[in-house]
Formats: C-alpha cells, sequence, structure tokens
C-alpha cells in the first residue's frame, strides 16, 4: 500500500473504516463463491460430454455387433441377385446410420425430425430381415419433429425394443413410435411386442445412459421410464422441454469445458 493510500486511510471517520473491511471480505467471498459454482458449471459440462460420447459409442457397437452385420450383409447378398437396387439402398442406409452414429458434431441435441431419419434407416434395415413379421407403426405430431432430443437417444430406444423385445418373439411383432407437445414438453413412446421381467424394469446400461444424459441437460425436467404396458407390450416413454437446453454445444459451455472437450 502506498504513502499516499495510507493517508487517505488515517482521515477517514473511524465508522467507515471497518465497514471497508467488511466490504473487502465480502467481495472476495462472493468472488470466491461465483468461482466454485463456475467450476461446477464446467465439472457438469465434462460429464455431459462424456456421457454423451459413452451413449454414441454403445449404439455404434450396436450396430457393429457382429451378428447384426451379419444379418444385414447377408440381406444384402440375398438381394444382389434378386433385386440389385434394394441390395444397394440397403448398403446406403447402413452407411448413413454408421455416419450418424460416428458423426463427432459438437451438437448435443438435434431435432426429433433429424434422429427420426436415423431410425428410420434403422428400421429399414431391420425390416428387410424380419420381413413380414415385422410391423411398424410412427405417429408423430408435426410440431412434435422441430423438437430437441439428445442425439442418439430415440435410436437407442428403438434398437432396446427391436433387440431385447420383437428379436425373441418367433413370429415377430409391432413396434410403434408415437410423439406428441403439450406444455411445452415433448411426449415420445417406444412401444414394443414383448414381455418385461419384473427384475427388469427401468435397468440396463443403454437406459441408465440415457437417464444421465437427459440429469445433465434437463436436471429434473425430463424421465424416461419403461413399463410393460400389459403382458405383450412393453413401453419406453419420453418426456421432457421441447426446446434445446442451453447449453447443447460444446461453443456453448464455458471457456475451460470447451477447451478440455476440444
Amino acid at each position: 500500500m502506498r504513502i499516499s493510500d495510507l493517508a487517505v486511510l488515517a482521515v477517514l471517520p473511524a465508522w467507515l473504516r471497518p465497514a471497508m473491511a467488511i466490504g473487502g471480505w465480502l467481495a472476495i467471498y462472493f468472488g470466491v463463491l461465483a468461482r466454485r459454482r463456475q467450476r461446477a458449471l464446467e465439472i457438469n459440462a465434462l460429464q455431459l460430454e462424456v456421457v454423451a460420447h459413452d451413449a454414441r459409442l454403445r449404439s455404434l457397437e450396436s450396430q457393429l455387433n457382429p451378428h447384426f452385420l451379419f444379418n444385414c450383409l447377408n440381406s444384402v447378398r440375398a438381394l444382389i441377385v434378386e433385386d440389385p437396387a434394394r441390395a444397394q439402398t440397403m448398403v446406403t442406409r447402413l452407411a448413413e446410420l454408421l455416419r450418424y452414429s460416428l458423426n463427432m458434431d459438437r451438437a448435443e441435441t438435434v431435432t426429433l425430425d433429424e434422429e427420426l431419419q436415423a431410425v428410420n434407416d434403422y428400421l429399414s434395415l431391420e425390416r428387410v430381415r424380419f420381413e413380414e413379421r415385422l410391423s411398424i407403426d410412427v405417429a408423430i405430431e408435426p410440431s412434435a419433429r422441430a423438437a430437441y432430443v439428445p442425439r442418439v437417444l430415440v435410436l437407442t430406444l428403438v434398437e432396446n425394443a427391436m433387440k431385447h423385445g420383437i428379436a425373441h418373439l418367433p413370429s415377430g411383432g409391432a413396434l410403434r413410435i408415437s410423439a406428441t407437445i403439450a406444455g411445452g414438453e415433448l411426449h415420445l413412446e417406444v412401444a414394443n411386442s414383448g414381455s418385461l421381467p419384473h427384475d427388469a424394469v427401468g435397468t440396463g446400461v443403454g437406459l441408465g445412459n440415457a437417464r444421465e444424459r437427459l440429469r445433465l441437460l434437463y436436471g429434473a425436467s425430463a424421465s424416461l421410464t419403461l413399463t410393460a404396458r400389459d403382458r405383450r407390450t412393453v413401453v419406453a416413454a419420453l418426456s421432457l422441454p421441447a426446446k434445446a437446453p442451453t447449453a447443447s454445444r460444446v461453443s456453448d459451455l464455458p471457456p475451460a469445458a470447451a477447451e478440455a472437450t476440444a
């Protein structure tokens, strides 16, 4: 402190000196508090990035599963002679699906319409394998298509419905995807033929990952449940705000978090 500063303090009223000291301590306290809050936001952003990448890798792992690829390639081989154009379409669908899952774009959320394009690619491949044993019904309210969802989340729900439900039924089954907007929220359901064991309600790595992503993105404003509607139908129900969360891209995150994920 300079001598001139000391001179100023010396002429200050006695009652003002403690007030200035308290003000200084309050400034330090709130500065530390703000820094801690900033750090908490950065940690939350990093957790979101890790969970999101894990979800994409699990989706890609499911699509690169030898059994899935074998079925796709086997179907393509059968179509090459009898329907070359359809075989080419299948290869294109598979390439688009893998590209969507491999896409490392920094957007954590995409429009439901964009996500459904990937779902359509996936179901087009499964439809060739299951043929008439698979019935698909998609009922999406027009306004719901503009709502935002975490990337590959709906695709994961559909994959689970096929893998853990319909694939186990000798006669195949039905898959229904529906979505509506109510009160500023997106309500989406993926219903499939099958049954849900009592000890499997709400469990599974895929669903656990999805719930963690929803928690990091939306807090308590989003939910994901898996229930048995009846003895022959399982329903995954998703509810979340229709608008994209504030930090839906790494560029929207605090500087330290964005640098850490680069």
